[in-house]
């Protein structure tokens, strides 16, 4: 789904590795969010943000999904909002998301 036709309120579910299933509600709908990792200042543009913050190290990469429909991928949080990269961010990039698995 791209940004566009998200919205603020709207249910935002996540799976990370360290703390599995959680729904959110998007807060933010392009969203700045930086950090200083070794003393340089890092940041992302064109983020979502959903709240409450649920998220912990190691979920990133995690999906964003609400029922069978894709998100984005999990990239950060703040300590009180979680962000997603949206799906239209990653498809520029020529990457996609796998939506199922079949051992």
């Amino acid at each position: 789904m791209n940004v566009a036709n998200m919205y603020i309120g709207q249910g935002a579910c996540r799976y990370g590795i360290t703390t599995g299933y959680h729904c959110n509600q998007i807060s933010q709908l392009v969203a700045n969010y930086s950090y200083i990792f070794n003393g340089v200042l890092l940041g992302f543009g064109g983020m979502v943000g959903a709240t409450p913050h649920t998220a912990a190290p190691g979920d990133s990469g995690g999906p964003w999904m609400n029922g069978a429909i894709a998100f984005g991928i999990h990239t950060a949080d703040n300590g009180s909002t979680d962000y997603f990269m949206p799906i239209e961010r990653i498809s520029v990039q020529g990457l996609y998301i796998l939506t199922y698995w079949t051992p």
